[in-house]
C-alpha cells in the first residue's frame, strides 16, 4: 500500500504518467484474456471497455482501438444471430439500450466511419419510428410518448405505458442512429420529446420522475400513474437507495444521463430551456460534492458553471476545499471495504450510490484517523476552479490507489457492466454514475476545461 499526499502546488505530470501506465498494464492483461472468449450477449457486456476511453484520449494508444473493434466484431456476430431487426425481442428501457448508447457511443466518438457500430445503431434506432406493425409501435406522435416500459421487435407491453426518466435513454439511441444515417424523422422525436421533459423538469414543484407527475389534471389518472411508478418503474432504482426525496429525484436523472443530454440539446439548438433543466438537476446534487462517491456531481457542476450557470459555485465548494487543504502534507492510506450496509451510513440517499459497491476508507498514516476525501471529480472541480495543480495531482493519485486495490480484488467487469464489484466500475463508475468514476473524472480534468462524458455527435435537429 502506497500512501498518497496532498501538496497544493505540486505538479501533476508524474501522477498522470503513473495512472496512464496502469491503464496500459491492465490493457495488456485484459485484451488477450477477453478477445478469445465468445460474445455471450449480456445487455451491458461491452460497457466495461469504455474504461479505456480517457486513457486513449491522453495516450492515443492504437491497442485500445484494436481491442474495442475486435470485441465489437464479436458482438456483431452474436447480435446478427440473436436480435430481430437489430434489437431485442423485448427488453425494458433501462437496460435494453445500454450496448448501443454506451459502448457504441464510444466507438462512434473514436471512429464515426466504423461500419459495424453504425449499422447496429441505424438498425436499433429504426424501431423507434417504424416497427412495421401497430402492435409493435414504440413511439406515439399523437401523445408524444413512448408506448411502454418494455419495448421490443416481437413484443411491446402497452399496459406499462408510463414514461419515466429511462425513456430519455431512447433519445440518445435516436440521436446516435440519426448521426449514423438513420431515419431523419428521429430528429423531430428527439426535440419534441426532450423539450417536454425539459419543460416539466423546469416547471414542476419537484424534479419529475415521470411525465405528467405534476401536470396530469385527472386525479384518477394521477393516482394510477403513481401506482404504476411504484409497481413497475421503481424496480429500476433497486440497485440504488430507494427513498424518494429531492436528491434522489435528481439522482435518478443523473443515472440516466439526463443532464448531459440536456447540455447536448442546448449546444445543438441554442434553446436555454435545456440549460434551465440541466441546472435544476445539477444544482440539487451540489450538496453531495464532499462525498467520496458523488463522481457525477463535481463534474456536472463544472460543465454547468462553464455554461454560465450555477452562480456561486466557487463559494459553495469552499468548505470542501478547506477540508482538503487541511490534509496538506499528510500521508493517506486508501483501502476498499466490501459488505457495507449503506442504509446505516450518511451516504444513503445521495448521488453516486449503489448497494453492491464497497466503501472507500481514507486513513491518515500518522494518526490512524479516518478522513473524508471527496471524489476525484470534486478534486478535479477544485483544480479547474483554482488552477492549483495539487488538486489534480491528488485526484490522479487517489484514482490510481483505488484502481490498484480494485485490480487485486475484482474482475474486469465484462460479466456485469452495470455492477460496482468490478475494476471498470472504479474507472468509469457503476451503472448509477453515467460514466463518471474515480479515474475517468480525474483524467478528464487533466485533459482540460471542456472534457466530459462520451460526446453525442453533431446532428441536425428539427
Amino acid at each position: 500500500m502506497n500512501p498518497i499526499t496532498f501538496e497544493p502546488d505540486a505538479p501533476a505530470g508524474g501522477s498522470l504518467a503513473a495512472l496512464l501506465a496502469w491503464f496500459k498494464s491492465w490493457l495488456s492483461e485484459s485484451a488477450p484474456a477477453n478477445t478469445v472468449i465468445p460474445w455471450k450477449g449480456i445487455h451491458d457486456e461491452g460497457t466495461y471497455l469504455t474504461s479505456w476511453r480517457e486513457y486513449h484520449l491522453h495516450a492515443g494508444d492504437p491497442d485500445v482501438v484494436s481491442y474495442a473493434t475486435r470485441m465489437l466484431a464479436s458482438a456483431d456476430g452474436w447480435l446478427r444471430r440473436h436480435l430481430v431487426h437489430g434489437y431485442w425481442r423485448v427488453q425494458e428501457v433501462h437496460h435494453g439500450v445500454e450496448h448501443f448508447i454506451i459502448f457504441l457511443a464510444w466507438i462512434h466518438e473514436m471512429d464515426p466511419a466504423e461500419p459495424l457500430h453504425a449499422r447496429q445503431l441505424r438498425d436499433a434506432s429504426a424501431n423507434i419510428v417504424d416497427t412495421g406493425s401497430k402492435r409493435l409501435r414504440w413511439y406515439d406522435p399523437g401523445t408524444n410518448r413512448f408506448t411502454s416500459l418494455y419495448l421490443g421487435t416481437k413484443f411491446v407491453g402497452f399496459k406499462k405505458g408510463l414514461n419515466i426518466a429511462e425513456h430519455l435513454r431512447l433519445i440518445r439511441l435516436a440521436w446516435l442512429g440519426l448521426a449514423c444515417g438513420g431515419n431523419t424523422e428521429l430528429s423531430t422525436i428527439i426535440t419534441r420529446y426532450s423539450r417536454e421533459w425539459a419543460s416539466q423538469v423546469v416547471s414542476g414543484p419537484e424534479i419529475p420522475l415521470y411525465l405528467g407527475e405534476f401536470t396530469e389534471a385527472d386525479p384518477k389518472r394521477r393516482s394510477a400513474n403513481e401506482a404504476a411508478f411504484n409497481k413497475d418503474a421503481r424496480a429500476f432504482t433497486g440497485a440504488a437507495p430507494k427513498d424518494i426525496n429531492e436528491v434522489t429525484r435528481a439522482e435518478i436523472h443523473v443515472a440516466n444521463g439526463t443532464p448531459g443530454l440536456f447540455l447536448a440539446l442546448h449546444d445543438a439548438t441554442g434553446d436555454p430551456l435545456y440549460l434551465d433543466a440541466a441546472e435544476r438537476v445539477v444544482r440539487t446534487t451540489i450538496r453531495n460534492i464532499a462525498s467520496p462517491y458523488a463522481h457525477p456531481a463535481g463534474e456536472l457542476a463544472w460543465h454547468l458553471h462553464r455554461a454560465g450557470r450555477l452562480p456561486g459555485l466557487a463559494e459553495a465548494s469552499g468548505p470542501v476545499r478547506e477540508g482538503v487543504d487541511r490534509l496538506a502534507g499528510a500521508q493517506i492510506n486508501i483501502t476498499l471495504q466490501p459488505g457495507v450496509k449503506w442504509r446505516d451510513t450518511r451516504y444513503y440517499n445521495t448521488v453516486g450510490m449503489r448497494k453492491d459497491m464497497p466503501a472507500v476508507e481514507a486513513t491518515r498514516q500518522d494518526t490512524g484517523q479516518q478522513v473524508e476525501l471527496p471524489s476525484p471529480a470534486t478534486l478535479g472541480l477544485l483544480y479547474r476552479l483554482t488552477g492549483r495543480p495539487g488538486y489534480l495531482r491528488l485526484a490522479l493519485d487517489y484514482a490510481l490507489a483505488i484502481l490498484e486495490a480494485a485490480r487485486h480484488a475484482y474482475p474486469d467487469g465484462r460479466q456485469h457492466g452495470c455492477g460496482a464489484r468490478a475494476i471498470h466500475a472504479f474507472c468509469v463508475g457503476h451503472g448509477r454514475n453515467w460514466g463518471a468514476g474515480y479515474a475517468s473524472t480525474a483524467l478528464r480534468a487533466a485533459l482540460g476545461e471542456d472534457s466530459g462524458e462520451i460526446a453525442l455527435p453533431p446532428v441536425k435537429l428539427g
